[in-house]
């Protein structure tokens, strides 16, 4: 039949009679690539990252390496001066308690022991995005921070909206934290240009960014 007159299959070559205008407009043995598709939209670190502190981070749905109900840790970033490719699941979403379509927004990790799994001792804070099944489910928003240690059945409220001074409607899209500096009242002028985006946390300062639905 030859490579351009393929009777079983639609070719995308230009030169074939019936492409079906399909995109791109290339031969069937030239490899097209692709436009990256991961967005990073929440990560962290538990150390400097100049001194070699592992980084975690999630990806947003639609990306290709990763599910956004997961999160990934790498052990040595390239900011540290570390290899490419040593990137691991940090948490799965079984071990997060989370659904195939619940997708995590903002997070803040504590690996206590520092081996770049979730094991005992280690707790997540984080927020879903607005469409995640499991705030709808349990009556939740995306602006209240949640909380899931190993061995929990499923996530917890560790702080509702109205905790961090924010609305239902609002979406918690970045969380951190931060040692105090004097009050919290000061930390909050130091940090946060807005009032009412904390909660304590023992001798730190939770601080969270919002996006308002207009």
């Amino acid at each position: 039949m030859g490579e351009f007159n393929n009777v079983l299959a639609i070719n995308q070559s230009p030169t074939y009679p019936s492409d079906f205008g399909l995109m791109p407009n290339i031969g069937p043995n030239v490899n097209a690539g692709g436009a990256p598709m991961d967005d990073i939209v929440g990560g962290g670190s538990s150390g400097a990252l100049a001194s070699g502190g592992p980084l975690y981070f999630t990806i947003d749905d639609p990306s290709t390496s990763y599910f956004a109900n997961e999160i990934v840790v790498d052990p040595t970033p390239l900011l540290a001066g570390g290899a490419s490719g040593d990137e691991t699941i940090f948490a799965t979403s079984v071990e997060l308690g989370l659904g195939m379509f619940d997708d995590i927004n903002a997070m803040s990790v504590f690996d206590v022991d520092a081996n770049s799994d979730f094991t005992a001792g280690d707790q997540v804070l984080f927020s879903l995005s607005p469409a995640s099944p499991l705030l709808a489910a349990m009556g939740w928003s995306a602006a209240d921070v949640l909380t899931i240690s190993p061995g929990d059945a499923a996530p917890s409220i560790f702080a509702f909206a109205s905790d961090l001074g924010l609305l239902p409607g609002d979406n918690l899209d970045m969380l951190e934290l931060v040692p105090l500096q004097g009050t919290a009242e000061q930390t909050i002028i130091n940090k946060v240009p807005a009032p009412g985006t904390l909660v304590l946390v023992g001798s730190c300062a939770l601080i969270g960014g919002v996006r308002r639905r207009r």
